[in-house]
C-alpha cells in the first residue's frame, strides 16, 4: 500500500521535532527553556537560540520548500522525472561565478557573495533558454541546453580548483551545502522569494497541468507553451538560485521532494505543488537536524549539502518498496532526425578518424623543448592512449543502451550508480583504509559497484525492472555516494586533491597491465553488447512482444543492467567516473543520422573513443608542465559540436 502524504508528512514531521529537541538541549544543556528565552540578554545560550539555531531552522525549512517547488516546476514543464534545479546549470553556475570572483575579482565579493552566486546562476539559466529558443522551448532541447552549460561550468570549476586547491577550498566547502546561520537575513531573503514564486505559481497550475496531455492537445486548449514554459523556468531558476545564493549547493532535494510526492499517490500536478514543498522541507529539516545531532558526537561539523544524499536516499528507497508490482510501461524511442543514408561508411569515417586521433596522441607531444615526434616515448604513452581509447567506446556503448533500455534522453548509466559506487569504493581504500596503491584502488572501485548494483537488483526485482523504479533508485543510491565522497574531498586531508583529480577522470595511474586488461575487458564486454541487441529491441516492443521473440522481459531487463553496469564499472576502473561520454556520445551519432540500434553503437563507439583520447592528449600539454584530467576537458571538446547541432539544426 502507499504511503499517503499526510502520513508521510506527520511521520517526518514528529521524527524533526524530536531531534528538534534534541540538538535545542544540546545549546541549553540543564538549563530550563523559559530561562534560555528570557535569560540575560548577553548571555552566550540566547544569543546562540537568537541568532544561530533558531534562524537555522527556518532556512532549513525554507530552503527544502523552495527546492521542492522548483524541482516540481522543472519536471512538470519539461516532462521529464529526472528534472532538477540543477537541470538549468544553475547550482553550477553560481559556483563558477564564486570561484571566478574569488580567483580574479575578490572585490566583487564585498558587495555579497549571493549576489555573485545568483548572477552566476540567473547567467547559466539565460544561456540555457537562449539556446533552446531556436527549438521553441521544447523539453528535449531545454534538458540538453542545460546539461552542456551544467558539465561546461562544472568542469570549469573543478580544473579551477586542481590548479588553485589551496585558494578555493573555501569554495569547496560552499559547493558542500551549509546551513549554518548568523544572523536572520537569509530567513527573509528565502521567504519573501519564496512566498512571491509560490503565488506566482499557482496561476500555472492549469496550462502546466495541461501539458500532462501531450502538447497538441494543450494548443488546441489555449496553451502557449512557450510563455508558459519560460515563466515557469525563470520561477524555478529564481528559487533555486536564490538558495544556492545563501547556503551553497543542496542536492537531492529538488529531485527526491517531487517524486516523494508521486510516490505517496500525487499524481495531479495540483498535488503535486502542495506537497513537493512541504516534503522538501520537512526533508531537509530532518536532515539538517541530524547533522546537528551527529555533527558534535563525530568531533566534526558536516555540511548539510553533503549529506543531504546520505539520509534522503533511504527514505526514497524504502517507499520505492512500497510501490505495487506492476508491468513496465511500453515505451518508445523516437526520434526526428534525419536518417543517414550510408551508416557503415559513416561509422567508418568515426573510425578513422579515431585513429588518427591515436596517432597524434602516441607520436606528438610537447616538452621544455617546444613540439616534437618523439617515438621514444611510446612505452608511456600508448598505456593511456590506449586506456582512453577503451574507455571512450565502453563508456559510449553503455549510453546507447542505456538511453534505449530507459527510453529517455537523459539516461545514462551514471543513473544506475555503479560509478559513484566504485569512485565511493576507492574514496574509501585510499582516506579509510589508506591503500592508495593501485590494486587497493582497483579493489574498491570493484567492491563499490558490485554493492551498488546488487542493491539495484535487488530494489527493483519485484517490479520487473521498471524505469521510473530503476531511475528513482539509481538516482538515489548516486545521490548516497556522492553525499559521501563529496564529504570526503570536503575534509581538508592533503590525499582529497589526489582523488579530486581521480574523480574528474583521468589516466595518469595508468600502466600497461591496466591497459591491457582494459583492452580485453572491451573487447569482451562489445562482444556481449553485440548479443544483446536483439533482446534490447525487443523490449522496445512491450513485454507481450518481448516474450513472443522468446526473451522473459524481467531476465531481459537485469541481464542488460547487468551489462552496462560492467561496461560503466571497467571504464570507471581505468579512467574514474566520466559522465559526459556516455551522456552525449549517444545524441551524437543520433544527430549525425545514425537511427537505428546497430547504426548509432557502431557510430557512436569511435566516437566516444576520439572523445576521449582528444581530451586526454589535450589535458597533457594544455597548460603544461601541468595536467589536466581527461573528465574536464572532454566536456570543453565534444560540447561545441553538439552546440553547433543544437543552433543550426530545427
Amino acid at each position: 500500500m502507499i504511503l499517503s502524504p499526510m502520513r508521510l508528512t506527520l511521520f517526518m514531521a514528529l521524527l524533526s521535532v524530536a531531534l528538534a529537541a534534541v540538538s535545542l538541549h544540546h545549546i541549553a544543556g540543564a538549563m530550563p527553556l523559559t530561562q534560555l528565552w528570557h535569560g540575560p540578554a548577553d548571555g552566550w545560550q540566547r544569543l546562540l537560540l537568537h541568532y544561530s539555531w533558531a534562524p537555522r531552522q527556518l532556512v532549513a525549512l525554507l530552503c527544502g520548500a523552495a527546492l521542492g517547488l522548483s524541482g516540481c516546476l522543472f519536471q512538470q514543464c519539461l516532462r521529464n522525472p529526472l528534472a532538477s534545479p540543477s537541470t538549468l546549470g544553475v547550482s553550477a553556475g553560481a559556483q563558477l561565478s564564486l570561484t571566478l570572483a574569488t580567483l580574479y575579482a575578490p572585490s566583487l565579493l564585498v558587495i555579497g557573495r549571493p549576489w555573485v552566486a545568483i548572477a552566476g546562476a540567473l547567467l547559466a539559466a539565460g544561456m540555457a533558454l537562449a539556446l533552446s529558443s531556436r527549438r521553441r522551448f521544447s523539453p528535449l532541447a531545454v534538458i540538453l541546453a542545460g546539461m552542456l552549460l551544467s558539465l561546461y561550468c562544472a568542469a570549469a570549476s573543478a580544473g579551477l580548483v586542481l590548479i588553485h586547491h589551496d585558494q578555493l577550498a573555501g569554495v569547496l566547502l560552499w559547493g558542500a551545502g551549509s546551513l549554518i546561520q548568523n544572523d536572520w537575513h537569509s530567513v527573509h531573503a528565502l521567504a519573501i522569494t519564496l512566498v512571491i514564486t509560490a503565488l506566482l505559481s499557482t496561476l500555472l497550475i492549469r496550462p502546466l497541468s495541461l501539458l500532462s496531455l501531450g502538447e497538441q492537445v494543450a494548443v488546441g486548449l489555449g496553451v502557449h507553451l512557450g510563455g508558459v514554459r519560460i515563466t515557469a523556468l525563470i520561477l524555478a531558476t529564481v528559487l533555486s538560485a536564490m538558495v544556492a545564493s545563501q547556503v551553497g549547493i543542496i542536492g537531492f532535494i529538488g529531485l527526491a521532494a517531487p517524486a516523494l510526492a508521486r510516490l505517496c499517490g500525487c499524481q495531479r500536478f495540483g498535488l503535486q505543488l502542495l506537497w513537493a514543498p512541504i516534503l522538501g522541507a520537512l526533508t531537509l529539516w530532518s536532515i539538517d537536524l541530524s547533522v546537528q545531532v551527529i555533527g558534535p558526537v563525530a568531533g566534526s561539523l558536516l555540511p548539510t549539502g553533503a549529506v543531504t544524499g546520505l539520509f534522503g536516499a533511504p527514505l526514497l528507497m524504502l517507499l520505492l518498496f512500497t510501490l505495487p508490482k506492476s508491468p513496465p510501461a511500453l515505451q518508445s524511442h523516437s526520434s526526428q532526425t534525419r536518417r543517414h543514408h550510408h551508416p557503415t561508411a559513416l561509422a567508418l569515417v568515426m573510425a578513422l578518424l579515431c585513429v588518427l586521433l591515436a596517432a597524434i596522441a602516441l607520436l606528438a607531444g610537447y616538452g621544455f623543448a617546444g613540439w616534437a615526434f618523439d617515438p621514444g616515448l611510446l612505452p608511456w604513452r600508448w598505456p593511456r592512449v590506449m586506456a582512453a581509447a577503451c574507455a571512450g567506446v565502453l563508456l559510449a556503448s553503455s549510453g546507447v543502451m542505456m538511453q534505449r533500455l530507459l527510453a529517455n534522453p537523459m539516461a545514462s548509466p551514471e543513473l544506475l550508480g555503479v560509478s559513484a559506487g566504485a569512485a565511493m569504493g576507492i574514496a574509501v581504500a585510499m582516506m579509510v583504509f589508506d591503500r592508495s596503491g593501485l590494486s587497493g584502488q582497483l579493489g574498491g572501485a570493484i567492491a563499490g559497484a558490485f554493492i551498488t548494483l546488487m542493491i539495484i537488483s535487488a530494489v527493483n526485482h519485484r517490479n520487473q525492472y521498471q524505469a521510473t523504479t530503476l531511475i528513482l533508485s539509481g538516482i538515489a543510491l548516486s545521490a548516497l555516494m556522492e553525499g559521501a565522497t563529496v564529504m570526503i574531498t570536503a575534509s581538508g586531508d592533503p590525499r582529497a586533491a589526489t582523488l579530486l583529480s581521480w574523480l574528474n577522470g583521468s589516466t595518469y595511474r595508468v600502466s600497461a597491465p591496466v591497459a591491457l586488461t582494459c583492452g580485453l575487458a572491451a573487447a569482451l564486454l562489445l562482444t556481449q553488447a553485440a548479443v544483446a541487441q536483439r533482446p534490447l529491441q525487443a523490449l522496445a516492443l512491450g513485454d507481450a512482444n518481448c516474450r513472443n521473440c522468446g526473451f522473459h522481459p524481467a531476465k531481459a531487463r537485469f541481464g542488460l543492467l547487468a551489462l552496462i553496469a560492467m561496461m560503466s564499472g571497467a571504464a570507471t576502473l581505468a579512467v574514474g567516473p566520466l559522465s559526459f561520454i556516455s551522456l552525449m556520445a549517444p545524441h551524437i551519432a543520433r544527430r549525425l543520422g545514425a537511427i537505428t540500434l546497430g547504426q548509432q553503437l557502431l557510430v557512436a563507439a569511435p566516437l566516444g573513443a576520439g572523445l576521449l583520447i582528444s581530451a586526454d592528449w589535450a589535458g597533457r600539454y594544455l597548460i603544461f608542465p601541468w595536467q589536466l584530467p581527461a573528465g574536464l576537458l572532454t566536456t570543453l571538446i565534444g560540447g561545441p559540436y553538439l552546440l553547433w547541432l543544437m543552433m543550426t539544426r530545427r
